[in-house]
């Protein structure tokens, strides 16, 4: 890879490519591991695909939040 140069701060990208989807799942799992360290580990999406699952983790929390208060007020504690 070389010496990183030092007018240039952007990350350094490492694409890999497994032969088990094992593999590919258990280097995403450690990779939350590496929170602190300043190393992240993603997918490598196309970004219509991002788009999509961007709108639906939006729509997943709005019914998450109504499921909560609609429980929260049908069951009131005693």
């Amino acid at each position: 890879m070389g010496k990183p140069r030092k007018e240039n701060r952007r990350e350094r990208i490492i694409i890999a490519r497994f032969l088990r989807f094992s593999d590919r799942e258990r280097v995403l799992k450690c990779g939350r591991t590496l929170k602190d360290t300043g190393c992240k580990v993603y997918e490598d999406l196309p970004k219509e695909i991002h788009e999509m699952r961007k709108l639906q983790m939006e729509k997943l929390k709005n019914a998450r939040k109504d499921v909560y208060q609609s429980v929260r007020y049908k069951f009131k504690p005693l």
